[in-house]
């Protein structure tokens, strides 16, 4: 047939053959909902042209929140996205993940999350995803509350979530509230959270709030060259064929900067010569505009042309199958050879030849392998597009719930299960025609949607497709199997999820049947021995019971396992006898119950040479039987195998084909329970071993040279777990272990020598639970011999609790920093690993309670330090050290003698210092004295003096609560630091809070300095007053209430002044003496004695609005207030009294600059001569004298007043004077 249309293609004009009318087929395609299940690896080897895109991206994703508010306007609570935005093919999700992967990235956010969102947005099914993605176990949860508070307790206290949402289709769910509430968790986390999104739809995009939107373009003629070529040319030299080089370069051009289409012609062409290069070049497809997404198509189609017959029928049959469908290769392998796809051949199997069709599809592109498996593949969306075009007659696929119109002609028909598939999702088979020409019917999928009442087809329908040779029933999980089933004569194909009721009888008379896949594990029926075509059976389960027979199968390649039945009526194990074309993983359990040796030499293993991994495994927890040994000595494999594990038997001795030459493929072995062993076999001798895995080989008490001949020249990983008898081993000789990189040794508490002279090829050392075993030079375990080790793990060893290094070989990488952590070891133990480890870069000791001193002085790459919990270290013994590594950036000390905590910041130039004694801080700050520029000292009750004045760097001091320092005793002699920027001092005696604020000099803005002083003593506010007066602008002074005096008259720089609280001091008394600064601007004075609040403004001078100085005075004694009238009575032009209830006059004749007056809730208050005013007042306010105002109504002095105001509306002479009053108030303004 298919030689038929090809000819008949041929005959067609080229327009025709190439030109697709792909509408229909759109429509077709939107009616499948799938869900993705993509990956955050990176596909591709190599990216071209997307270096500008992907910086764009990053500086999204490592940009602060606050500077994407800023960018955006948007100060909501919405979580900031950026969406990739381009037709399919154009490497969307390959841009997505390079920043995924991007190292910057991963340091930038703690936790990642991948979900491909593909065509249908359910929230839940979304939510769930995200949760797997972040390893955290959904269990049965189905409801979105749940699912949502499990995914805020893993963001609680996480730092940063970058969640990456790929390939989002539009769809009738995806709106702005599910969006809201797929975001609700993030936006409501404490984590920081920035989504990446790709799709195809600019409207998606739209849709959000806070986007941004990042338009991916077509590559460049160049880029695309350079791709094409990378895909042409894979392993060759372009300059060696210049003639094609030329044709790639129009070539290139004409694929309009569509990655995929110059992806896939180059992988077309890598083994064509210059003739079909022309071909392509010349062929009338170009005539398409290629600048729109379904143009796309015809530059596929020209691919898939030039494929083979056998690949055309295999890829159009993929179309079947969702888009973003990651397709099993055995699956599909089997679909194939069910429709008579894949060629016979006497020499190679079917398997093979199918296996060798998907390599070479995935060669040309048609299809990408799946980063996650090597068993799976995809199939990009434009070539599942392409795939539904070239297929369109003869498959057809159809959402499930959905009508949709069904062609009579079709052969192969599937539909999908979807989340919103609300009744049944199977149209009635009668409605359609000519189901008889079906010969696929899929319902692929994990039947996750499907109630159980829906799982069923009218038992009639099957006996309508009668030519069937695949049904899937995967997706819906039928309760049984009807047995109209059974009439359909050519199927080859079946495949069975979640059956209920156990597989019928009839299975058996389905002759022709090749794959049983099914989900189990089911009992299967006796009538399975008529299966003699069954090539594969599918089981979850390798434990399952198989019907008396089974060995009929000879043809059977897949079958998960054997179980050995204790059941009469059930399969013996000699049943496998003549099943020799057995491949893959294969498992035989239960050999606890095999009560005959002759039943296991009846199996005949070593004569199945296609079974590449075997398990031999025995109950441990059964008791031993005195065949144990014979039967493994029976079970002996083929020697073509690869991997084997032998658990639980119990005989004396391994058997004597284990370790022989033989196997020479073998590279993998694992012996658990198998504890009556008393030696360990010669493993040593096989030529391909590269992991060795022993676990409770209980007996063993020696492993002597027997085990190591041969060398172990392949071996790369050791394991021995839980030998509670073994001692020593003889180790390693020259030459052997050449390639033995990891080593683990763990749970073998008889453990007491371990040789590693020879093993210098490890590079990760594991050793735990072995309290027997020591570690230093000359004893049981010398590490020294391990020249390569790159990690090493030591815990629960003599006097060691715990050992990590990584990276510590001075072959490790540049980027990855070495470390050593040492917990709770010895003295001896820590000097040895310190001297081992002489290239780390990080150091970190705790709780070693028996650690005197530490050998530094050779780190010379030390960075950081990090030492807690050692009581008898002191750190005048270990700080010499560290003074002399040219590297070290930071020191942190934890509770070792005589200090809590010190740290040291040496770039920030900063010290540290709590609960340390007196000699511990005078050591440091005479050490460090050349560097400190930031010193903070707190909680140092012991304290006594602090010497600062060397400190010559210094620019911020902190001190608090150091209670015997005393400021004025000169017990802390204050800094003499040029460079001083400020001080902080806080301690409960003699000073709660003192703050110095230096000025840097520079800019007018920064040149006020500032003290603040709040609880301290006479004695310590005279002396920080004395030793910074020539330097302070601003003081202020709060809750001193032990404070007697304050001589303020030196303070010649004063600016600003402030005192709150200080109840002993008095202005008239002289114990406040007023600044005398020339360039005071303004001083508040609060609840002193006498004096609730004073506030006086100074004029500095300048421009007309800043000439007014002013005086408030608030309830304030008449003494105080007329001190200060006196001493301000030369300057004041703004007057405001209130609530002094003694004040009875002011003194006018000295008030010669006063312009406004006003006075309120004072009593006492009169003005006997209004004459006494000065004639500088222009506006007078009197509040609350109801008295006085009616007085002053009367006075002819305001009579006279009112006339002129009167007059000087009548002539014009004066300007803007007046005067009123009424029962409250009186203004009074005179002439100007």
């Amino acid at each position: 047939m298919e030689d038929i249309v090809s000819r008949f293609m041929e005959i067609k004009k080229p327009e025709q053959a190439l030109t697709l009318d792909c509408r229909g087929e759109q429509v077709h395609a939107e009616s499948i909902s799938a869900t993705r299940t993509t990956s955050s690896a990176i596909e591709e080897p190599r990216i071209v042209g997307r270096d500008k895109d992907l910086a764009e991206i990053k500086q999204f994703l490592l940009s602060s929140d606050a500077e994407e508010s800023r960018a955006s306007d948007d100060t909501d609570d919405h979580v900031p996205v950026l969406a990739i935005v381009g037709m399919g093919g154009l490497g969307k999700t390959t841009l997505a993940q390079l920043a995924y992967s991007d190292s910057q990235v991963n340091q930038h956010f703690k936790l990642k999350s991948w979900v491909c969102v593909s065509e249908d947005f359910d929230v839940i099914q979304l939510t769930k995803a995200m949760l797997q993605s972040l390893n955290v176990e959904a269990g049965g949860l189905s409801e979105l509350d749940p699912l949502q508070q499990k995914l805020l307790q893993k963001l609680e206290g996480q730092g940063r979530l970058l969640l990456v949402l790929d390939d989002v289709w539009e769809a009738d769910n995806l709106n702005i509230h599910s969006w809201n509430l797929l975001t609700a968790p993030l936006r409501n986390s404490s984590a920081d959270t920035k989504i990446i999104m790709t799709t195809r739809s600019r409207r998606v995009s739209e849709m959000v709030s806070r986007i941004s939107t990042h338009d991916l373009g077509f590559l460049s003629d160049k880029d695309a060259l350079d791709l094409f070529m990378l895909h042409a040319f894979e392993g060759r030299d372009p300059n060696s064929y210049l003639n094609l080089v030329a044709i790639g370069k129009e070539i290139a051009r004409k694929c309009g900067g569509v990655p995929l289409a110059a992806k896939t012609l180059g992988g077309l062409l890598r083994t064509k010569d210059d003739e079909d290069w022309n071909k392509i070049l010349e062929s009338e497809v170009w005539n398409t505009t290629i600048n729109q997404e379904d143009s796309v198509i015809p530059i596929l189609r020209l691919s898939y042309r030039h494929l083979p017959a056998p690949l055309k029928r295999c890829f159009k049959y993929c179309s079947l199958f969702p888009k973003d469908w990651v397709f099993d290769r055995n699956q599909i392998i089997c679909m194939w050879m069910a429709q008579g796809y894949v060629k016979t051949s006497r020499r190679e199997l079917m398997e093979d030849i199918g296996q060798r069709y998907i390599d070479n599809l995935l060669s040309r592109s048609f299809f990408q392998t799946c980063p996650s498996s090597s068993k799976r593949f995809l199939m990009h969306d434009l070539m599942h597009d392409l795939a539904r075009c070239v297929s369109v007659y003869e498959c057809h696929s159809m959402a499930g719930g959905k009508s949709s119109f069904i062609p009579s002609d079709i052969r192969h028909l599937s539909i999908i299960p979807t989340s919103d598939s609300q009744g049944t999702i199977i149209p009635s088979i009668k409605d359609i025609p000519e189901p008889n020409l079906f010969r696929s019917f899929l319902l692929p999928g994990m039947s996750l949607y499907l109630s159980f009442f829906e799982r069923e087809l009218p038992s009639d329908s099957y006996t309508r497709m009668e030519h069937l040779r695949v049904l899937d029933l995967g997706g819906v999980g039928p309760r049984r199997l009807p047995e109209s089933i059974a009439h359909l004569k050519h199927l080859r194909y079946l495949r069975i999820s979640n059956l209920v009721e156990e597989l019928p009888e009839f299975v058996g008379s389905m002759h022709h049947l090749q794959t049983l896949d099914l989900e189990g594990p089911y009992k299967l029926p006796n009538s399975m021995s008529n299966l003699h075509n069954l090539r594969h059976i599918k089981l979850r389960s390798d434990v399952t019971e198989y019907p008396v027979g089974i060995g009929k199968l000879t043809d059977l390649q897949t079958l998960p396992g054997f179980y050995v039945s204790p059941k009469h009526n059930c399969a013996k194990l000699g049943e496998l006898k003549d099943m020799n074309d057995i491949r893959g993983r294969f498992a035989v359990k239960g050999l606890e119950n095999l009560d005959s040796v002759n039943e296991a030499k009846k199996a005949c293993l070593d004569k199945k040479r296609n079974i590449s991994h075997l398990r031999l495994e025995r109950d441990h927890k059964a008791d031993s039987s005195p065949i144990d040994e014979e039967v493994l000595e029976s079970l002996k494999p083929s020697v073509k195998l690869q991997s084997l594990k032998i658990s639980g038997f119990k005989g004396p001795s391994y058997p004597s084909w284990l370790g022989d030459l033989s196997f020479s493929r073998l590279h993998t072995i694992k012996l658990e329970h198998c504890g009556n062993w008393a030696s360990l076999p010669p493993l040593g001798q096989l030529p391909s071993l590269k992991s060795l895995y022993i676990h409770k080989a209980g007996a063993v008490k020696y492993i002597g040279n027997d085990f190591f001949s041969g060398g172990f020249s392949q071996l790369e990983e050791l394991t021995l777990e839980d030998m509670y008898n073994w001692k020593s081993w003889c180790g390693a000789q020259k030459g052997e272990c050449l390639k033995l990189k990891k080593l683990s040794i763990s749970r073998c508490e008889n453990l007491e020598s371990l040789s590693l002279i020879n093993l210098g090829a490890v590079e990760v050392l594991s050793i735990s639970e072995c309290p027997e075993l020591r570690f230093l030079p000359g004893d049981s375990l010398e590490l020294s011999h391990l020249q390569s080790v790159q990690t090493i793990t030591i815990q629960g060893i003599y006097q060691v609790l715990c050992i990590e290094a990584a990276h510590v070989s001075t072959a490790a990488p540049l980027e990855d920093q070495s470390r050593l952590y040492l917990e709770d070891v010895g003295q001896q133990e820590a000097e040895y690993m310190l001297g081992m480890c002489s290239s780390i870069c990080r150091l970190t000791v705790r709780k070693c309670s028996n650690l005197t001193s530490l050998p530094l002085r050779n780190l010379s790459a030390l960075e950081y330090v990090e030492i807690s919990e050692c009581p008898q270290l002191r750190i005048t013994s270990v700080y010499p050290q560290l003074q002399q590594l040219p590297s070290l950036k930071k020191i942190y000390v934890h509770r070792i003698h005589d200090a809590e905590i010190i740290a040291v910041l040496f770039e920030e130039s900063h010290l540290e210092l709590e609960n340390v004694d007196q000699l511990v801080a005078s050591f440091l700050l005479k050490e460090l004295s050349h560097m400190i520029c930031l010193l903070t000292i707190t909680r140092c009750a012991n304290l006594t003096s602090l010497p600062l004045t060397e400190l010559t760097a210094l620019k911020y001091l902190e001190i608090t609560g150091c209670n015997q320092l005393q400021l004025s005793s000169g017990s802390l002699q204050l800094p003499q630091s040029s460079s001083m920027l400020e001080i902080k001092i806080q301690c409960k005696q003699g000073a709660e809070y003192v703050r110095a604020l230096f000025s840097p000099g520079g800019t007018e803005a920064l040149e006020t300095s500032c003290l603040e002083l709040t609880n301290v003593d006479q004695l310590v506010a005279s002396f920080l007053l004395k030793e910074l007066s020539h330097m302070i602008c601003r003081l202020t002074i709060t809750q001193c209430a032990n404070l007697t005096s304050l001589p303020l008259t030196e303070l010649t720089a004063l600016k600003y002044l402030e005192i709150t609280g200080c109840n002993q001091l008095q202005l008239s008394s002289g114990s406040l003496q007023l600044p005398q600064s020339s360039s005071m601007l303004e001083m508040k004075i609060k609840c002193i004695r006498g004096a609730e609040y004073v506030r006086v403004l100074f004029s500095p001078g300048g421009t007309e609005e800043l000439e007014t100085s002013c005086l408030e005075l608030t309830n304030v004694d008449k003494l105080e207030a007329l001190f200060l009238l006196n001493e301000f009575s030369h300057m004041i032009h703004r007057l405001t009294v209130t609530r002094c209830a003694n004040l009875t006059s002011l003194p006018w004749t000295d008030l010669t600059t006063l312009e406004y007056l006003m006075v309120s809730e004072c009593s006492m208050f009169q003005l006997l001569d209004a004459k006494q005013l000065p004639s500088t007042l222009q506006v007078l306010c009197i509040y609350g004298n109801p008295y006085e105002t009616e007085q002053y109504s009367r006075h002819q002095h305001f009579r006279r007043l009112k006339q002129v105001q009167q007059c000087s509306d009548k002539e014009g002479m004066y300007k803007s004077n007046y005067w009123s009053y009424c029962n409250c108030f009186l203004i009074f303004e005179v002439l100007a």
